[in-house]
């Protein structure tokens, strides 16, 4: 990597970027005419320079009620909860003071620089006071489907038909007022149009620049990138930047995810582990059939489709085979223009790449068969398509040479925690062909609320006294994860105890005082090991869906009648307390 041409260059690139979109603002000063753009045009712009359009509003791609085509989504954009405190809140203020300082380093006046982002970041903070709490985001078949016609005389403040085919121009779509869109939560809708209508123009396209700078700083020189680095710090309390190596590896790990899984696959994935690990999802998977039809909650018609739905379900593992032919990754990426010696403009080609891809789903049926889905050898998903990526198959996960409890204690609970989603409060909307509808009986569905709902307060209860905030643990918000990873282990204890019957107890570990079954434990303990401080668990309790790990293991294991039998616990002690929650 030419790093001294990022150091010296890669500013002015970024400010080549943004005067293509009109100009920030804040930098230009005097300068900037407010006459001569809106803010529509700077969005625009910046579509199609190959950026994210989701800033005031997020755009995205989902399957409907009626059919399993993709088609357009509308949603409130992603933030930071704490920004409804406004500035009573301390990392509020310090989000202000780092957007002040990368306002002055990238050469605006200080003064003009604490005034205007001031305005800004009010904004922000309005803006995030109008979205749904990440909590209150349960149902989502509640999203309201309409014809751009109507969502144009709905939301007027928007010339939306223009603007969406601004961003579908570069793959040659284009929506007429005929076709539908679906969103998610109309009323943040309308209470956009109110906080559009009472901030100026200049604030509103200062915020839009922002949206698009911050998430280029880790591409700028090294000065810039430590104020990124310092305000990261109180999220995370990782005060020192990785090498930029380590930097470089994960750009191009998430940026060219296919070329990259092609590569570790070839070169570093034992070839001879993917059968052994097919063998143990089908296991799990059969595992997961035979409690549906034990469980007594569910009524005969619901259970029928259920198990319908889980034997439909196809755990995409490893890798495809087509990551393999090196003509077809050459193929996919023949659009794809990559300069060694422009970062910035690099790293934009690949935004503009994967936005392309992203888009030209729409209209179209979702494809199982195509092998581009499960490229990434990294990425988990669920509901009704889960994938097991080779990247996982590695460390304290999977290793083929090991004893099989501890395979089924670690990646056989992250199998059985993919395939649960399926069947949360999310995943239980789509059916086994996918497509979003509501399929529970009524008495089913309030069955399964009233287990969900022990879930949810179990979690609620939890406090953590060492962070001194008076912090509790959202159940809400990460109820699925949590029903997800309490059903996960518990399908992979029952599937290991399974192989155990047909194939009889195995030797323990030389040097260990445990049995298999506490060894399956252990195991599955180990893959959730990680060290984090109050900052990071502050972030994770308040702002992200998976909770810290020590959570996400020990609640688990605290409903489980099988670890409590395995290790003696004592009725009513903390592994093993009387009231436990299952689903």
């Amino acid at each position: 990597m030419n790093t001294k041409e990022i150091e010296t260059n890669s500013l002015s690139s970024l400010k080549k970027i943004l005067n293509s979109a009109g100009g920030w603002p804040v930098l230009e000063g005097e300068k900037w005419n407010e006459n001569l753009f809106n803010w529509t045009y700077t969005m625009q712009q910046f579509i199609r320079l190959g950026f994210n359009p989701n800033m005031i509003f997020r755009f995205g791609l989902t399957t409907g009620a009626i059919n399993v085509s993709k088609s357009l989504l509308l949603d409130q954009p992603s933030v930071f909860s704490w920004m409804r405190q406004g500035f009573n809140q301390s990392l509020v203020r310090s989000y202000y003071d780092f957007i002040v300082k990368v306002a002055i380093a990238f050469g605006a006046n200080e003064e003009r620089s604490r005034i205007e982002m001031k305005d800004m970041v009010d904004l922000e903070i309005a803006i995030a006071r109008i979205t749904l709490p990440l909590e209150e985001r349960r149902n989502i078949l509640q999203g309201h489907t309409i014809t751009i016609k109507t969502l144009e005389e709905t939301y007027p403040y928007v010339p939306w038909l223009e603007y969406i085919n601004i961003f579908l121009q570069p793959i040659h779509k284009s929506l007429t007022h005929a076709d539908k869109v679906t969103i998610t939560y109309p009323p943040y809708f309308k209470k956009l149009e109110y906080v559009m209508k009472n901030i100026s123009k200049r604030t509103l396209i200062n915020f839009i620049h922002w949206k698009v700078i911050i998430n280029l700083l880790i591409y700028l020189d090294s000065s810039i990138r430590s104020l990124k680095t310092e305000f990261n710090a109180l999220l995370t309390g990782v005060s020192e930047r990785e090498p930029r190596w380590k930097e470089c590896t994960h750009t191009v790990r998430n940026g060219i995810s296919t070329a990259t899984g092609a590569l570790y696959v070839e070169h570093f994935f034992k070839k001879e582990a993917k059968q052994a690990v097919i063998g143990l999802i089908d296991e799990i998977k059969e595992q997961f059939v035979e409690t549906l039809k034990t469980v007594d909650w569910m009524d005969y018609e619901t259970r029928q489709q259920a198990l319908k739905k889980a034997e439909a379900i196809r755990v995409h593992a490893v890798y495809p085979e087509e990551l393999l032919n090196i003509r077809m990754i050459d193929e996919h990426y023949k659009n794809l223009a990559v300069d060694p010696t422009k970062y910035l403009e690099s790293i934009q080609n690949i935004s503009r790449f994967s936005l392309n891809l992203y888009y030209a789903k729409i209209g179209k049926p979702v494809n199982d068969k195509d092998w581009r889905r499960y490229a990434a050898i990294t990425i988990t998903n669920a509901f009704y398509q889960p994938r097991l990526p080779a990247g996982i198959l590695q460390d304290f996960f999977f290793d083929h040479r090991r004893p099989h409890y501890m395979n089924y204690g670690g990646i056989g609970c992250i199998i059985g925690h993919e395939i649960t989603h399926g069947f949360d409060d999310m995943g239980r909307h789509y059916d086994k062909d996918g497509e979003l509808r509501e399929w529970w009986q009524t008495t089913t569905k309030a069955a399964f609320d009233a287990r969900a709902q022990c879930i949810i307060d179990q979690y609620s209860n939890i406090t953590i006294p060492e962070l001194h905030l008076n912090v509790v643990i959202k159940g809400k918000s990460s109820r699925n994860e949590n029903i997800a990873d309490n059903g996960g282990i518990k399908h992979a204890y029952l599937a290991y105890k399974k192989w155990v019957s047909k194939h009889g107890e195995e030797q323990i570990l030389p040097g260990l005082p445990y049995t298999p079954e506490q060894m399956f434990w252990i195991s599955a303990g180990n893959t959730w090991c990680e060290v984090i401080n109050e900052q990071h668990r502050y972030f994770l309790l308040t702002d992200a869906v998976h909770l810290p790990h020590y959570y996400r293991i020990n609640v688990p294991l605290m409903n489980s009648e099988y670890f409590a039998r395995d290790f003696n616990c004592p009725e009513g002690s903390p592994m093993n307390p009387i009231h436990k929650c299952t689903v």
